[in-house]
């Protein structure tokens, strides 16, 4: 399974995009970059704080967000080598037919804190880029799911004939292709939460509004949180 890095870190003194696909970063890159600009016009004078104690947030992107592949990863809030603010993300991206469930389904929490190791272990003062990017690679991989039919195409599921006939397996094929286009084009976004940061979980048709990426740092979830 694929994975990416994107964002900033320590060990380098710029920007950082290792192994993450075109599809996600024309998807990831835009939404990010206007969160933090949108959630630094917001918060003004309180930015720096909020950002700096922000938690980490998890994310399932379905395929249609990110060229036709389904992706799981977190970001936090990190810097470069010379002190430029800007959050670091991870990222693990499904194989062709491959499925990974939304986190409704399966939250994967034990794997989600193997990867929140991985992203506080770039923090560590020396570490060597070429470090991080072993322990990238070395990121054992999320569940796969492992349903009774599963998507061939965009458009179509199969399933395998057990004892229970032809009427089951339609049946399954139905469901797991009405499954798969319900979350196709959504992202879910969830934390653990911190200090005084309760943990919090968004659901989203497409990427959020970059506007509510202010939320997202400084915990202060509002119905007027993306108007301000």
């Amino acid at each position: 399974m694929r994975r990416g890095l994107f964002g900033k870190l320590q060990a380098k003194r710029d920007f950082v995009s290792q192994g993450a696909p075109r599809g996600f970063l024309s998807a990831f890159e835009p939404w990010i970059q206007g969160g933090v600009a949108s959630s630094r016009a917001q918060l003004g004078e309180d930015w720096r704080a909020a950002y700096l104690t922000a938690p980490i947030w998890r994310f399932w992107l379905g395929p249609q967000l990110c060229g036709g592949v389904t992706t799981l990863g977190a970001f936090m809030p990190s810097m470069d080598g010379v002190g430029r603010y800007f959050p670091l993300s991870v990222a693990l991206f499904a194989e062709p037919g491959e499925a990974l469930s939304p986190p409704e389904a399966d939250p994967q929490d034990l794997w989600f804190a193997t990867l929140e190791d991985f992203l506080l272990s770039t923090l560590d003062q020396g570490v060597a880029f070429e470090s991080v990017l072993e322990s990238l690679e070395a990121l054992p991989e999320p569940a796969l799911e492992q349903p009774q039919a599963r998507l061939v195409t965009p458009g179509a599921a199969a399933a395998r004939v057990g004892e229970a006939g032809f009427a089951e397996a339609c049946r399954s094929a139905r469901e797991a292709l009405a499954r798969a286009r319900a979350v196709a084009d959504q992202s879910f976004w969830w934390t653990q939460g911190g200090e005084d940061f309760a943990p919090h979980a968004l659901a989203s048709t497409g990427m959020p509004d970059p506007a509510i990426f202010s939320a997202m740092i400084s915990g202060r979830f509002t119905p007027a949180a993306s108007e301000q």
